[in-house]
């Protein structure tokens, strides 16, 4: 299953898996540094403000019972009036910053001790004022004895409440710091096990893919390394449905293209050499046959001759005269069946001619055909480098991540540069043969225009004895009036021996063209073999 997605979208999900993690991972990083700046919020905002207003508080009282002593002891109303005008300055203070230290309270344990301090603070302020009519109308006596009995038994009260304010707020911040502590601490250890997580799940992915991608890779290089070594037997089986499958396919399918290409390329040899062997054994027979029909004419020359002879002498000798016009009559009558043979010998010659070019021909195009499956099969290594080369450049964009992608990418343009080379030798050799057929084309060619040549010759040839034999029959048939046409007769010996010459020159030269027909037969036969031999090379 895993196979069957593409190696982008096999990437795509493993990295954004990764990222998936990564972004929950910065989420709980922001979580819980934003629990952390909540702790610190409120010891910025709430813990060390309410410590500043209860430490105003507590300076402000001290002033107020330093203004309360100076009261009692001066000695005019007017130091008395100076003093109480501090001593309300403080109190305004104190009341300001009570104020403010009731805005920050937000728990129960705050707002009960600023209330006890409201209370004790409000009983303090009602003494003050009595101390203070005491003072202004002139029982001193009295105000000391109200500060000592009841005032100073409240402004303890109230600096142990102060002071208690202050502890309050000081655990307060250490619970606040303990636990941002503890938020930071585990946070940490969050962070250390999901970053073990995404570490192996990182490596496993990476594993994973690379696996995915290498072993069909590897399985391409070695089914390349078969072809290249001329191996085209052994097939494969290919699973999945990724870029490496698909470029399996078309390897196996360039191995079947190949192999059958290269079947019918044998097929055809083999059929070339068996058609190179029946067309030398046609030769052959045609050049004995013209031998012994130049042998023939050599005799009916000869025959001739001696009619003109006889003719010359037929005054004197008309029996010898009547039994040498018999006797070339026979011998007219061979030469004729004899040409007529020739002629039927000739035709079958040029017929196998014509079929030999045909099936060359049909090798021609067959070689074509191979150049056009090896042009696919060189644009398929010319597309599998283009991939190989973005590859390399987007594993080069990649940086270290990529690297492994970029050992890949090699690895496909070193394959797609094996694959041009075979293609590049399987293409010399086809050129080879192309040229070879070429070559055997033109002599089977050149060999038919000579048989035809030939089969005018020997049609010449047939026309020419039957007018011998025809003449001979008129010497047969005039053979009581030799004497008086003697000089006649003489003169058309001597044409006819001009004949004979003209047909025997004839048959020489179509003797010689038989001959050269037998050596490109043979030639051709050569050919054929070793085109066998060169697809031999290669295992099917």
């Amino acid at each position: 299953m895993f196979r069957n997605l593409s190696v982008g979208i096999r990437a795509s999900g493993a990295f954004g898996l990764i990222g998936v993690i990564v972004l929950a991972m910065g989420i709980f990083a922001i979580a819980q540094l934003n629990s952390v700046s909540e702790q610190l919020a409120q010891i910025t905002e709430q813990q060390i403000p309410s410590t500043e207003q209860i430490n105003g508080i507590d300076r402000e009282f001290l002033r107020v019972r330093v203004h309360t002593a100076n009261i009692a002891a001066a000695d005019s109303a007017s130091g008395r009036q100076k003093y109480t005008a501090k001593l309300e300055d403080a109190k305004q203070n104190m009341q300001s910053h009570h104020q403010q230290l009731k805005q920050l309270a937000d728990s129960a344990k705050a707002k009960q001790l600023i209330a006890d301090y409201e209370q004790l603070q409000n009983q303090y302020w009602n003494i003050q004022k009595q101390f203070l009519n005491l003072i202004n109308s002139g029982q001193t006596s009295a105000a000391l004895s109200l500060r000592d009995n009841q005032q100073l038994p409240l402004t303890n009260k109230i600096s142990t409440l102060l002071d208690d304010l202050v502890d309050y707020q000081k655990r307060e911040v250490n619970e606040a710091s303990a636990m941002a502590e503890d938020i930071r601490k585990s946070a940490g250890l969050w962070l250390i096990v999901v970053v073990v997580i995404t570490l192996s799940l990182l490596a496993a992915f990476a594993w994973l893919l690379t696996r995915s991608i290498v072993d069909p890779l590897r399985q391409a290089v070695d089914v390349a390394h078969r072809i290249a070594d001329r191996d085209l037997s052994q097939s494969f089986e290919v699973e999945g449905q990724d870029e490496p499958a698909q470029l399996l396919r078309e390897l196996r399918k360039t191995q079947e293209e190949l192999r059958n290409s290269l079947q019918t390329i044998a097929k055809s040899s083999e059929q070339l050499a068996s058609t190179s062997e029946e067309l030398n054994s046609v030769t052959d027979d045609s050049a004995r046959t013209i031998q012994q029909q130049s042998n023939e004419l050599e005799q009916a020359a000869t025959a001739v001759n001696e009619l003109t002879t006889a003719i010359e002498n037929v005054a004197r000798d008309a029996q010898a005269a009547s039994e040498s016009s018999v006797f070339a009559d026979e011998k007219a009558q061979q030469g004729l069946a004899q040409v007529r043979e020739t002629l039927d010998a000739i035709k079958e010659l040029a017929g196998d001619m014509s079929v030999s070019s045909e099936q060359v021909g049909e090798l021609a195009d067959k070689v074509k055909e191979i150049v056009t499956v090896l042009d696919v099969i060189r644009g398929i290594a010319d597309q599998t480098n283009l991939l190989a080369l973005n590859a390399a450049i987007e594993a080069a964009r990649a940086g270290e991540s990529g690297r492994g992608f970029a050992v890949v990418a090699d690895e496909v343009r070193a394959l797609a540069h094996r694959t041009q080379q075979s293609t590049v030798e399987i293409e010399n050799l086809i050129q080879s043969v192309q040229e070879t057929s070429n070559n055997s084309v033109e002599n089977i060619e050149r060999s038919a225009e000579k048989a035809i040549k030939t089969l005018d010759v020997a049609s010449d040839e047939g026309r020419s004895l039957e007018e011998i034999v025809t003449a001979v029959n008129d010497i047969n048939n005039r053979n009581a009036s030799i004497a008086s046409a003697a000089e006649e007769q003489a003169s058309v010996s001597k044409e006819v021996d001009r004949s004979l010459m003209s047909i025997r020159d004839l048959s020489n030269s179509t003797s010689s063209g038989a001959e050269q027909t037998n050596a490109s037969a043979t030639e051709l036969s050569r050919l054929a073999v070793d085109l066998n031999n060169l697809i031999n090379r290669f295992k099917l």
